[in-house]
């Protein structure tokens, strides 16, 4: 996910040299909207190393492992979305924003995984 969106961040700031504008203000936008990709990518990262795993419960619940090992409990939000070995993740969490990541698993060999897809199935978040 962290190289498609550098792909997309350099994408995006070659779009403004085709804006119809003077020079400089091209180049303010594309310096902008790269700080701001820069930044993303950057809280991005961090949280993906803040966090060990996910536990999903029938009820909709789910705790996030933090890589210090402590829990954070949350709920699956609306937003998840599942297809039979990739699901894109997104747990709420009191106090702080939404955490998302995509995630896949192997319906064959993952017990896990089969029961995760099952709970998405019957809920209305996913």
């Amino acid at each position: 996910m962290l190289g498609s969106g550098v792909a997309f961040a350099l994408l995006g700031a070659g779009v403004f040299a085709t804006l119809p504008l003077p020079i400089g203000l091209r180049l303010l936008a594309a310096a902008i909207w790269l700080i701001g990709s820069v930044a993303s990518c950057v809280r991005l990262g961090r949280r993906y190393r803040g966090i060990a795993g996910y536990r999903v419960y029938q009820d909709g619940t789910a705790e996030i492992v933090r890589a210090d090992g402590r829990r954070v409990a949350g709920r699956l939000i609306a937003g998840t979305f599942l297809l039979p070995g990739l699901a894109w993740l997104r747990v709420g969490v009191a106090g702080s924003g939404p955490v998302a990541e995509l995630v896949a698993g192997n319906l064959r060999t993952s017990q896990q995984w089969r029961r995760f897809q099952v709970i998405c199935r019957h809920l209305a978040a996913c």
